[in-house]
C-alpha cells in the first residue's frame, strides 16, 4: 500500500513540474501588443508563429547576456523534471525549481529594462508553486 501511495505522489509531483514548464514563463507586453515566452520558445501572437529557443539562438548567434536567464532557467527546470521523475529527492527537485523561478524573474526584469516593455513573470509563480508542492508532497 505504501509503495503505491509513493508512486502516486511521485507522479503528481512530476505532473506539477511539467505543468510549470508548459505555462508561459513571461508575458511580454508593449504598446502594440504582447507575446508569451515559454520555457522552450516564444509565440508571435500576430502571426501565430512559434520560435523555439534553439532556433532563436541559431538566428541570433548567441543569447544576449541580459537574456541568458532564459536558457539557464530552462536547464534548471529540465533538471527538476529529471530529479522529480528519477531521483525522487524532494529537496533537490524543489531547489532546482526555486532556482528556475529566480531565473524567470531575472529574465522578466531584463525584458522590462527595455523602453516601453514590461515582462510579467507568470512562470515564476508556477515554478515556485511546483517547488513548494514537490517539497511538501515528499513530507506526507
Amino acid at each position: 500500500m505504501a509503495a503505491g501511495w509513493l508512486a502516486a505522489t511521485r507522479r503528481r509531483v512530476v505532473a506539477a513540474v511539467l505543468v510549470a514548464g508548459v505555462v508561459p514563463w513571461v508575458v511580454v507586453v508593449w504598446e502594440n501588443g504582447a507575446y508569451p515566452l515559454f520555457s522552450v520558445g516564444f509565440l508571435y501572437t500576430e502571426s501565430l508563429t512559434f520560435t523555439s529557443l534553439p532556433a532563436y539562438v541559431e538566428r541570433a548567434g548567441t543569447v544576449p547576456p541580459q537574456f541568458r536567464a532564459w536558457p539557464v532557467g530552462t536547464t534548471l527546470w529540465l533538471a527538476g523534471v529529471v530529479a522529480a521523475a528519477w531521483c525522487g529527492d524532494r529537496r533537490l527537485t524543489a531547489g532546482l525549481l526555486a532556482l528556475a523561478a529566480g531565473s524567470v524573474v531575472s529574465l522578466s526584469l531584463a525584458l522590462s529594462r527595455q523602453q516601453s516593455v514590461t515582462g510579467i513573470p507568470v512562470g515564476a509563480l508556477a515554478l515556485a508553486a511546483a517547488a513548494v508542492y514537490a517539497f511538501a508532497a515528499g513530507r506526507e
